[in-house]
Order: structure tokens, then sequence, then C-alpha cells
């Protein structure tokens, strides 16, 4: 996984002050937080990711989002 930093800002909260951000293809770990719900859905890049809970990486304190796919 890459980690956000001054050539890499987290994609979700553009944070670049410290390696706390985690993400790579298949998901982000954003330690900034965010008043999302489960199911609600941001564009990075263009695409579609869905926010799915607040608790993880390793100190189960980030927000993870997923490449968001419709139900089917």
């Amino acid at each position: 996984m890459k980690s956000s930093g001054h050539n890499q800002p987290c994609p979700v909260c553009s944070r670049v002050k410290d390696a706390d951000c985690r993400f790579n293809d298949e998901v982000v770990l954003c330690h900034t937080g965010t008043d999302l719900r489960p199911g609600d859905t941001i564009t990075i890049s263009g695409a579609q990711w869905a926010f799915i809970h607040h608790k993880g990486g390793f100190s189960g304190m980030a927000a993870v989002f997923m490449p968001h796919r419709e139900r089917s």
C-alpha cells in the first residue's frame, strides 16, 4: 500500500503532512475522518468509491473506502 506524504496526497482528504492515510487500487484508509454513512459514495479520480465503515486500519480509526459496485 502507498502512504500519504508530500509526493502522494491521500485521495480522500489530500493529507500530505504525514503517512497516516494508506491506499491502493482496492482500498483507501483515511485517518481524517468523515461524516459519511456506510454506502455513501465519493468520486476519486473520476471513479465512484463507497464509504464502508469508520473502524479500519491497524488503529481501528480509519475511514475505509472501496470501489463502488452497484447492487444486483
